[in-house]
């Protein structure tokens, strides 16, 4: 009778794994890794579960990031109770608090008020917080700020109008990034301070001007400006605060919406730049370049940039690199791999008769274009000769006169066509893996993936004719050779030890690059 009653082994393992899988048994600093993972909303129910957990909320521990948002179902007067809900809750518990994000959408004229009470909220974190990501509908005024001495990060969006910063934030001693997002003009008023320690700034939109106030920061290392407007009757923009930025590394000014794009003379004095892009932004001769004379202009600038190692350059409609950029075509062949650019000295022809000088580039992105060889190439298309990293139409595979550089590891072949991708690919694949023998990843978007997949597969499909009766495929003649009798262009890649790496948003190309040349960097370590 007794064996009646005694469970079975798999009920024992049963009852043994519920035991040991007790959730209040969980070391805390287990638990809290777990319960980091959730959203705020749950992570605060999770806390009053129980005694333990409480304890555990109590601990600040748990609260060292926060994002709240009141994008939900509702009217606004609901979302503005749900921020009023964060103001209290933040008083309790957001003392640890390093990273603040919070994302609200309140009617306009209940707004200062709402985020009056937002602000008191993060004050009650000032000894901790480190990062304020405050997004709104309509502008922003941070009076609060000057308050949190210990912020870091300062991200400021305004999802309807403009922004427009008028505070002093010299008290931010600590501050070293800026971000200010806006649908339309981002603005800072002649009268505002920063502090001199931010070394980071970026801009969603300027109009007519870069904002002077940027001048006072003379140790600022990245500046990145993501589109410009100009205003009727204004022919350029004015960036006349470039030139106190001597300390400046990294320079993105990219969608300038002006008739003719022209280099800002004050980019002379920015010798220490490493990273350099002015993509969208229209370069063509007929647009003007020709006219002002800023070929040399352009060409004299880059040749001073002796440490410049990165140049994005898409969707800038120029038709040929400028010279200073292939100076090391001929000189360099298989250059080395270094992070930074060597110094040459000015002033000698180098094998072209070209000058020697000029910057030594290990990534260059110059799809967008419609590049064509220059006079004195030969009818060739070069690439600099130092480039590790590269980024081209699809369409260029076709061009018989394409040279590659032969120490290229990261190729991305941009294009959305996929018909022209398939006959480029067709043409240019073995002279690339011939070309480039070191390179190890190619990057395609997914219709130059699609078509390389059927290139793969065993060559191009015959081309339909249009004919009686709608469009139809032409029958092999007897003795006509087949079509199909290319090689796997997939398994010549991999037989090469080229990885193909399918990228989805072109706007990720930047991140991809940098994820592929440090995957290939611990690989070889």
């Amino acid at each position: 009778m007794a064996d009646r009653h005694r469970p079975r082994s798999g009920e024992a393992k049963c009852s043994s794994s519920q035991a040991t899988g007790d959730w209040a048994a969980l070391p805390c600093d287990c638990l809290q890794q777990v319960l980091l993972l959730l959203p705020l909303r749950d992570r605060v129910a999770a806390a009053s579960v129980c005694k333990a957990w409480r304890g555990l909320g109590d601990r600040g521990t748990l609260w060292s990031h926060v994002e709240f948002a009141t994008h939900r179902n509702g009217s606004r007067r609901s979302e503005l109770r749900r921020l009023l809900s964060l103001a209290a809750w933040c008083e309790r518990h957001a003392g640890g608090t390093r990273s603040l994000s919070v994302s609200a959408r309140v009617p306009p004229d209940c707004q200062p008020a709402a985020l009056k009470d937002v602000a008191a909220a993060a004050l009650a974190a000032a000894p901790s917080l480190r990062s304020l990501h405050v997004t709104t509908n309509r502008g922003f005024w941070p009076s609060f700020l000057s308050s949190l001495h210990q912020l870091r990060s300062l991200h400021l969006s305004s999802k309807e109008g403009g922004l427009s910063l008028t505070h002093d934030l010299t008290p931010l001693r600590h501050l070293t990034s800026l971000v200010l997002e806006a649908r339309q003009a981002v603005s800072l008023s002649d009268t505002v301070r920063l502090p001199p320690g931010i070394v980071t700034v970026e801009l969603s939109c300027i109009r007519d001007w870069l904002p002077q106030p940027l001048s006072q920061l003379a140790g600022l290392q990245r500046l990145h400006v993501r589109r410009g407007l100009v205003s009727e009757g204004v022919l350029l923009t004015e960036y006349e605060a470039l030139g106190h930025l001597k300390a400046l590394t990294s320079l993105a000014l990219e969608h300038q919406e002006e008739e003719a794009w022209l280099l800002p003379p004050e980019m002379l004095l920015l010798t220490r730049l490493r990273s350099l892009s002015f993509a969208g932004n229209d370069c063509s001769r007929e647009r003007g370049w020709a006219l002002h004379g800023s070929d040399e202009a352009f060409d004299g600038c880059l040749a001073r940039m002796l440490h410049l190692t990165s140049l994005d350059i898409s969707g800038c409609c120029m038709e040929e690199l400028m010279p200073a950029l292939l100076h090391d075509t001929d000189q360099h062949g298989t250059a080395g791999s270094g992070s930074d650019g060597e110094e040459q000295q000015q002033g000698g022809p180098n094998a072209n008769g070209r000058p020697a000088g000029g910057p030594r580039l290990l990534r260059l992105l110059a799809h967008g274009n419609q590049l064509e060889a220059g006079e004195e190439e030969d009818g060739q298309l070069r690439f600099p000769g130092s480039l590790r990293q590269l980024s081209i139409d699809v369409q260029l595979l076709a061009v018989s006169g394409l040279r590659l550089p032969p120490g290229c590891r990261q190729l991305a072949l941009m294009g959305r066509e996929k018909a022209a991708a398939l006959r480029a690919l067709a043409a240019g694949l073995p002279a690339l893996l011939q070309q480039a023998p070191e390179l190890r990843h190619l990057v395609l978007e997914p219709p130059a993936l699609e078509a390389l997949e059927q290139l793969g597969s065993g060559g191009a499909e015959p081309e339909l004719v249009q004919g009686p009766g709608g469009r139809w495929r032409p029958t092999r003649l007897p003795g006509q050779p087949r079509l199909r009798q290319q090689g796997d262009a997939l398994q010549q890649l991999r037989a090469a030890g080229v990885e193909v790496v399918e990228l989805r948003e072109a706007g990720q190309l930047l991140a991809l690059l940098d994820q592929l040349a440090a995957s290939g960097q611990q690989a070889a370590s």
